[in-house]
């Protein structure tokens, strides 16, 4: 993606590949101000703001698609959201959208750069493909609420450096450590794939987290009683060292998975209504009867030391 000045219009290009349809939209401010699109085979179009605009290729389309707005701004652009194309540049050519607040790409995109070129402002990325970005979590602007980035990226930091984001999704091979005293209250979505090496202890959860999943290798100890109401998914891979009785697993829980050197321990009746899928690895010394489970329970994989019984 870049950007040609031509008097007094600038026209961003978007770079494609390989595509067949396209389908986007922008936003604008104010909503007066349209938003032209020249599809890089002569056809052209105009739309009106956040219509959606479409797009049929006869034969597989590679090249670069150009915006304007009907002033000629594209800082007059506010929200882009882009489904199921094929897009391929640098996060880098963003800054020109100056007046961005969400971004949304969808699709089998390759969007590559370093996240300390997000614009400040944005407060929504949500971009699905083969990404490749890179960069320290701490270089994410403030503001941010909601974040999601999926792909083969190698972002680092440590938890400590992620400011107040409400959701949080970052796949690939990224490399984040730190102690779970370090997220930020606020957070309620926390996903980080990669080989992360978080630490901590149950007890540092904070209130209002209603999702945790974290794979890599983790060292993550404590008691379950400690875990917090409100937590629906827990998914945490590693060494982790987590004791306690099932009893004290907090009502709503549906999801848990959780790998390691476990000793938990209790009565299969003891397990609260709700969970669908249970995985705990270690060194558990779980007891009951299949009876016990609770209806809805369609996944379960409990390792160790068990003395379960009953008839299937």
């Amino acid at each position: 993606m870049v950007v040609q000045s031509s008097r007094k219009v600038e026209t961003v290009l978007l770079s494609v590949s390989a595509t067949t349809t396209m389908s986007l939209s922008f936003a604008t401010s104010p909503t007066i101000v349209k938003y032209n699109v020249n599809w890089g085979d002569d056809v052209k179009t105009t739309h009106s703001n956040s219509s959606t605009a479409n797009k049929t290729y006869s034969t597989p389309f590679t090249g670069d698609i150009r915006i304007t707005s009907s002033t000629g701004n594209p800082s007059l652009f506010t929200n882009f959201i882009s489904n199921s194309n094929n897009f391929n540049f640098n996060i880098s050519s963003l800054l020109r959208f100056r007046g961005i607040t969400s971004l949304t790409l969808g699709g089998s995109n390759t969007v590559s750069g370093n996240i300390q070129d997000f614009r400040l402002g944005l407060t929504n990325i949500n971009i699905t493909g083969s990404n490749v970005l890179t960069g320290d979590v701490v270089d994410f602007k403030l503001g941010l609420t909601s974040l999601r980035i999926v792909g083969s990226n190698t972002i680092s930091g440590t938890v400590s450096g992620l400011r107040v984001i409400n959701n949080i999704e970052i796949g690939g091979n990224n490399t984040i450590s730190g102690n779970l005293s370090g997220i930020q209250l606020g957070q309620n979505l926390f996903n980080i794939g990669g080989q992360n090496t978080i630490s901590g202890d149950l007890v540092d959860f904070k209130t209002g987290l209603t999702q945790l999943r974290i794979t890599g290798n983790n060292t993550i100890t404590g008691n379950l009683v400690d875990f917090k109401s409100g937590l629906s998914v827990l998914d945490i891979s590693g060494q982790n060292t987590i004791t306690g009785n099932l009893v004290d697993f907090k009502t709503g829980l549906v999801i848990l998975t959780i790998q390691g050197n476990n000793t938990i321990s209790g009565d299969l009746v003891d397990f609260k209504t709700g969970i669908s899928q249970l995985t705990i690895g270690g060194q558990n010394t779980i007891s009951g009867n299949i009876v016990d489970f609770k209806s809805g329970l369609n996944i379960i994989h409990i390792q160790g030391q068990n003395t379960i019984g009953g008839n299937i």
